[in-house]
């Protein structure tokens, strides 16, 4: 990592060295590849930066050096022994997420440049909804009517905006639960089915683009 201190520099000052030439060689995000944002620090767009940032800030906790627990998530509300215990799985977890939402942003910033349909819009549309509280099925099929009312250029336009709202939206977990936490998903669905032989996965909402998002080319 480049955390590690090499003689009186550390290796993050080196790293700091070598993306900066980076950045002056190229407008792409080392991330996201994006270019509507330009270079902020080290060779990321400043979306990019701040995760990567919280990331390695999150790969130094160690509980020997109380020093380094920074921003550590409900840390209020466990006890000394209980927190201990916890620690390893508070850590994996918000690992996870930041590498997550490194990889949706790289995902939706490629999606943005790619070729657009119908269904790409419409379950932006379908997501914003829901975000918003809104009914999903207010916007239910309308692949189609996109298809047959705006060019290649516009659908792209039209994500493009949609995405921008998406992304301006305060991050919240619990929308992107379904990708942060298959395996708790998969306990749930099958412990249900085993007791009531109901069809429990069809009450999440679909999330599948999003767990698991297509760059079609």
């Amino acid at each position: 990592m480049c955390y590690t201190h090499v003689g009186k520099r550390s290796t993050l000052e080196r790293c700091d060295e070598a993306t900066l030439v980076m950045s002056k060689k190229s407008n792409h995000c080392a991330n996201c590849n994006t270019e509507r944002y330009g270079i902020y620090r080290r060779g990321y767009c400043e979306f990019c930066y701040r995760l990567i940032v919280q990331k390695e800030e999150v790969e130094r906790w160690d509980l020997k050096d109380p020093s380094t627990l920074k921003r550590v998530p409900g840390i209020a509300s466990y006890s000394q022994r209980r927190f201990e215990e916890e620690f390893p799985k508070i850590k994996a977890a918000r690992l996870k997420e930041l590498e997550y939402r490194l990889w949706l942003r790289k995902t939706k910033e490629a999606q943005r440049n790619a070729k657009v349909t119908g269904i790409d819009v419409e379950h932006a549309f379908r997501r914003l909804a829901k975000y918003s509280c809104g009914k999903e099925d207010a916007v239910y099929n309308i692949a189609s009517m996109v298809n047959a009312y705006f060019d290649q250029r516009a659908r792209r336009t039209l994500l493009g905006w949609l995405f921008d709202i998406e992304e301006s939206m305060r991050w919240d977990a619990k929308r992107y639960w379904h990708a942060l936490y298959p395996e708790e998903v998969g306990r749930i669905v099958a412990q249900n089915r085993a007791e009531s032989g109901s069809d429990f996965e069809n009450t999440f909402p679909k999330l599948n683009e999003l767990s698991r998002p297509t760059t079609r080319t």
